[in-house]
C-alpha cells in the first residue's frame, strides 16, 4: 500500500497463506507463505517498490515464528 494514499500499489500471491508479518531489509520485503506449525513453508523475497519476486526459497518444513532480520542475517525458526 502507498503509505500516503493507501492505494493498492502491487500484489503477491502464492500457494500457502502469508500469515506472518514480513520484515524489510534493504528495499525487500521477507515474506512467508505457510501457517505456523503446518505444512512446509516458501520464503519469499518481494522488492518492496515493485512486488517484484526477488528469491523464492522452499524451507524444507513449517515455520515456527515471523522471520528477523539481525544485522544482515536472516533469522528463522522452523518446526519439526
Amino acid at each position: 500500500l502507498d503509505v500516503v494514499s493507501g492505494e493498492v500499489l502491487w500484489r503477491h500471491s502464492a500457494p500457502g497463506k502469508f500469515c506472518l508479518t514480513p520484515p524489510v531489509h534493504r528495499g525487500t520485503a521477507i515474506a512467508v507463505a505457510g501457517e505456523p506449525g503446518r505444512g512446509d513453508a516458501t520464503l519469499f523475497g518481494l522488492d518492496l517498490a515493485t512486488g517484484e519476486q526477488v528469491y523464492r526459497q522452499p524451507l524444507g518444513g513449517p515455520i515456527a515464528t515471523a522471520p528477523q532480520v539481525l544485522d544482515d542475517h536472516l533469522v528463522l525458526a522452523l518446526t519439526g
